[in-house]
């Protein structure tokens, strides 16, 4: 590949998250915000969701929006690593990049399956249905996800859950993926991160490589505990499921999940 290709990241290390959302990718960025040498953000424009949607259907939508404009904004920031903690970089933009010959390090960012269902479906965020679903999630009719027979008659709430098994399942394929390219990954949550010992070794994971820039741990226990992102005034429904009807319908879509061959 031709170094003017702009395949490319200009010499800086590339760390994305593989993660739902509402699993903290905000508390991610803030652990990490103002450390040396390291642009790490959220949702920085371009954002994915420019592309996501449109990406699905046809993938030369996410070749092209990271030629075009996220791999030049990315060599534009300072600094030597590059860390964007959205959750929308593992729908549709790894592959490309790795095509290309670019392998991002990965932080795989979990939580627990029932939670992250119950509070898309309070903030109506459900793939496949609502306005907000279809502009941040995957969708059980997207071409590269794991069927589901009979997506269309689900509550809302499985929906949601059956997004979270597909996010898992792309983790799982791109450990594998990166373990064949020399790349890294490393999974944490926000209550690993809660405490001092993961919170650094995620520091010395993104600074894999870059050692002599790491800093001597200027992270101070008020910002680990802090919360962040909780959106308590952005509910729009009233959750009207008990726990025994979360457990039954999450264990009907744990049995009708298809893999992909």
């Amino acid at each position: 590949m031709r170094a003017d290709s702009g395949w490319s990241t200009g010499g800086k290390r590339l760390v994305l998250t593989v993660t739902t959302g509402r699993s903290g990718t905000n508390y991610l960025r803030h652990l990490l915000k103002d450390l040396p040498d390291l642009c790490c953000v959220h949702e920085a424009p371009p954002d994915f969701v420019e592309a996501m949607r449109d990406a699905q259907a046809d993938p030369a939508v996410a070749e092209t929006f990271l030629l075009d404009r996220k791999l030049p904004a990315i060599r534009d920031q300072p600094g030597r690593i590059y860390f964007e903690t959205s959750h929308l970089a593992c729908k549709g933009f790894i592959e490309p990049l790795l095509s290309h010959g670019i392998v991002p390090d990965l932080v795989i960012l979990e939580r627990d399956k029932i939670k992250v269902a119950t509070s898309l479906y309070l903030l109506d965020t459900i793939p496949g249905r609502s306005a907000f679903g279809l502009r941040y999630l995957l969708s059980p009719d997207d071409p590269a996800v794991a069927p589901i027979d009979g997506w269309r008659t689900l509550h809302d709430w499985a929906l949601c859950y059956w997004y979270c098994l597909e996010i898992e399942r792309r983790a799982e394929l791109y450990k594998t993926a990166l373990d064949g390219l020399g790349g890294r990954t490393f999974t944490t949550s926000v209550e690993a991160l809660k405490q001092d010992g993961a919170t650094r070794a995620l520091v010395r994971f993104v600074y894999r490589g870059y050692e002599q820039l790491m800093p001597g741990f200027p992270i101070s226990p008020d910002r680990i505990q802090q919360v962040v992102n909780e959106r308590p005034g952005r509910k729009r429904k009233a959750f009207d499921l008990s726990p025994e009807a979360t457990i039954e319908m999450a264990r009907a879509v744990e049995a009708a999940f298809g893999v992909i061959q």
